[in-house]
């Protein structure tokens, strides 16, 4: 596909996204001619406003959302979240709005993620990937925080870990194809393959990833089903848990070495002073 079909094939898809968000519009305004407070419509109607760029629009909706419904977390994520694609420079007051939210209830991984994210555009890694990891305990098969984890991973300069989550998001984004047809996003297909190539790796691997992406993203053939790619992308995922767990040892041996230090220094402290 040229990139000018690719260009066109985008297009086509916003367009019938915001036909979608029109008749949604207009469903959501119908009822609230009958029930102008409340929450859910209100809710959603800001969500619809946001999405089409109405941001003043968004900005009632949600403050009248936000006042009859205050100790909703998902109205304040949602809120949080229009905050950050519609304003420039209003991160912190999303902050403020998600930390809220997760006081109300901190078992929502969608806000933990969401956090993540916002807390990793402002340069404050540990802290995102602290959310990032809790999104991850909630709901294991996200994909795109899987994604987000190897960014911040990366970003961290533990690329070994970065790689594990990218492949992660590979094989969750492999299984919901099989059952959706949806293709999935490439990014961590590319972020893998260059990962591989930087640490030395297996060039027939990394090329494999790529391979796979550019048959993904275009969307006008059958993509291949090559057993030859499939086999080299399960061995790729087999070595690279090996390797993490070869890791993880690695780390529990030298903490353990670092206590064992730490006691003797202590005894040897305490025979001093004796």
């Amino acid at each position: 596909m040229s990139s000018d079909q690719f260009t066109s094939q985008s297009i086509r898809q916003r367009r019938k996204k915001m036909a979608d968000y029109n008749e949604a519009s207009k469903y959501y305004e119908e009822k609230l001619e009958n029930f102008p407070t409340m929450s859910r419509y209100n809710h959603f109607m800001g969500a619809i406003s946001s999405e089409q760029g109405k941001i003043e629009e968004a900005d009632r909706y949600y403050r009248t959302t936000l006042s009859v419904a205050p100790n909703d977390p998902l109205v304040k994520n949602d809120f949080a979240v229009h905050l950050v694609k519609n304003y420039k420079k209003r991160e912190d007051d999303a902050i403020k709005e998600l930390r809220k939210a997760l006081i109300m209830n901190n078992d929502t991984p969608i806000v933990h993620k969401n956090l993540a994210a916002v807390l990793g555009s402002k340069g404050d890694y540990r802290k995102a990937l602290e959310h990032a990891n809790q999104a991850k305990f909630l709901t294991p098969n996200d994909s795109m925080n899987h994604r987000n984890i190897a960014k911040l991973e990366a970003m961290l300069g533990d690329n070994h870990t970065a790689l594990k989550h990218n492949l992660e998001s590979i094989e969750i984004d492999e299984s919901n194809y099989v059952k959706t047809n949806i293709p999935p996003n490439t990014t961590a297909y590319r972020k893998a393959a260059v990962q591989i190539i930087s640490r030395g790796g297996n060039k027939e691997e990394a090329h494999a990833l790529m391979d796979k992406a550019r048959q993904y993203e275009n969307k006008t053939f059958q993509l291949s089903t090559s057993q030859r790619t499939y086999e080299i992308i399960n061995k790729l995922r087999s070595r690279q848990a090996d390797e993490f767990r070869q890791v993880q040892e690695k780390k529990k041996m030298d903490e353990a070495k670092k206590l064992q230090s730490k006691a003797e220094w202590e005894k040897l402290l305490q025979d001093m002073t004796k």
